[in-house]
């Protein structure tokens, strides 16, 4: 433990910086007093990007004595919970470890790895301390080999996920983004298996504390980027326990809470709705008015790109998400003598596919743009027929007079390195295949030329698999026992 009579101070005796070696024979003196007293020269007067001398003040004070500051400045110890300098103390442990934690064998070794769990159960009043923590565990497992962090320990790792979850949830200033991206990084990782799977086996605490501080961020006023990592964060907590997720608790401890169970899910369709509408509108704002008198910047062109690229995948994983939940209240309803307690009202049924049919339709209105303005190339364009195609797949009679207008130039679109639509499509195959199932679709079909799409690029196509993805496009037609005329007459050339 610490002396008591020992506190850090600001101030120093002598007026000349103490050269290294006086530093030195404080660090590895006898008493506490003395290693203090080194230790706070050492936060005054050397560098802490100069590598070399924090690895020299690192071996002569010792991991052991860091650790015995860092435990009485939490009150581990008997005398330390009652130590007068015991702020002063946690302040002082956290910045030197987290100038320590910037050397990367320092950061990958035991003794460091074995300290985050602690950085987690700091005072909730100590905010300094614990934004230097988040900065502390962002520098460690970043260090770190991902077989080191993820593979070896994922059970502290766990508790420190639920840890960082609590202070997400009931932070409400700046640590609370600190805490969705440092949450956001560790979980998204591809390292992360061993961890998830450690998260399935605990309570659902740390889980109804994601959806609070995802909550928080989707309906208050932040930067897209922001929302955007609440977005992901949300992906990840669904891809651990499942899409019921979305729908609970919207408060910690049985809370009252003036939202519905159904909050969550509704913030999350309307954020993802909102965040792709505002890209699609970016990104044709510079392709068809900035570049009327100069080319878009490339890199803000690209930086769209990624982030309409980020937000389709996440909606391609929302939507599978809430159709699942929507077949869960069709089984219910089918199944059960009452759904009284079924997981989703029928309000919430309801709002869930208007959501849906909503983003759909503000992509349908962005392709019919870029048709407008003749524009059949790019990867905006594969990845917003992608969308289209994934939904409809599921939902074949979403925004069907769009759908049908634009069906014939779907087809025909061309991703930024593809010299045949292709992929195109591929992402609209399954939704051929629906819409031939009745007259009127083959109809749209053939019309829409979809029979001549040319499903392989030519030079890389096998004959067996260009047959076989046709034959999956017109079997329903063929199957019928009298194929509406316009499909058979341009069959039967084709």
């Amino acid at each position: 433990m610490m002396d008591h009579q020992t506190e850090p101070s600001s101030s120093s005796s002598s007026s000349s910086p103490p050269s290294l070696q006086d530093l030195l024979m404080l660090l590895r003196g006898k008493t506490d007093s003395q290693r203090l007293a080194g230790l706070l020269l050492v936060t005054q007067y050397c560098d802490k990007n100069d590598q070399h001398t924090l690895l020299t003040v690192y071996h002569a004070i010792g991991s052991t004595f860091l650790h015995r500051l860092l435990l009485t400045g939490m009150g581990k110890h008997t005398a330390g919970l009652h130590n007068p300098n015991r702020e002063a103390y946690l302040r002082l442990s956290i910045t030197l470890l987290a100038a320590f934690a910037r050397l990367s064998h320092i950061a990958a070794t035991d003794d460091m790895l074995a300290k985050v769990p602690l950085f987690w159960r700091l005072p909730p009043r100590s905010s300094h301390s614990m934004e230097l923590a988040m900065k502390l565990v962002q520098l460690v497992i970043s260090k770190l080999p991902a077989g080191k962090v993820y593979v070896d320990h994922p059970s502290e790792l766990s508790k420190m996920v639920a840890a960082i979850a609590k202070q997400f949830a009931l932070l409400h200033n700046s640590l609370k983004f600190e805490a969705l991206h440092l949450l956001s990084t560790v979980l998204s990782s591809n390292n992360s298996g061993a961890l998830h799977a450690a998260l399935q086996s605990m309570s659902g605490d740390w889980s109804t504390s994601m959806r609070v501080g995802i909550m928080d961020v989707l309906q208050n006023r932040v930067a897209p980027a922001e929302k955007l990592q609440a977005l992901l964060l949300a992906e990840c907590v669904i891809s651990i326990v499942g899409e019921e997720w979305l729908i609970g608790p919207t408060t910690l401890h049985g809370a009252h809470s003036s939202f519905p169970a159904d909050r969550c899910i509704l913030l999350v369709l309307e954020s993802s709705r909102v965040e792709i509408a505002v890209i699609l509108n970016e990104l044709a704002y510079l392709k068809y008015e900035v570049s009327k008198n100069c080319p878009p910047n490339a890199e803000t062109f690209l930086a769209k790109l990624r982030n309409l690229g980020v937000c389709i995948h996440w909606w391609k994983e929302l939507s599978n998400s809430s159709q699942n939940l929507v077949k869960m209240k069709l089984t219910w309803q089918l199944f059960a003598e009452s759904n009284a307690t079924s997981i989703i009202s029928e309000s919430t049924f309801t709002k869930i596919i208007g959501g849906l049919n909503e983003t759909i339709d503000v992509v349908l209105d962005y392709l019919q743009d870029a048709k407008d303005h003749g524009e059949r190339k790019g990867d905006d364009l594969l990845a917003s027929v992608r969308i289209v195609g994934s939904y409809l797949a599921e939902a074949p009679c979403a925004c069907k007079e769009k759908v049908e207008g634009l069906l014939d130039y779907m087809l025909s679109v061309e991703g930024g390195d593809e010299s045949s639509p292709f992929y195109s499509i591929s992402f609209l195959l399954p939704v051929m295949c629906q819409i031939t199932m009745k007259d009127d679709g083959c109809k749209l079909f053939a019309s829409a030329g979809g029979f001549r799409a040319d499903i392989l690029p030519g030079q890389t196509a096998s004959p067996i698999s260009k047959k076989w993805l046709r034959y999956k496009a017109f079997s329903p037609i063929l199957s019928k026992e009298v194929a509406c005329a316009p499909c058979a007459a341009m069959l039967t050339t084709y």
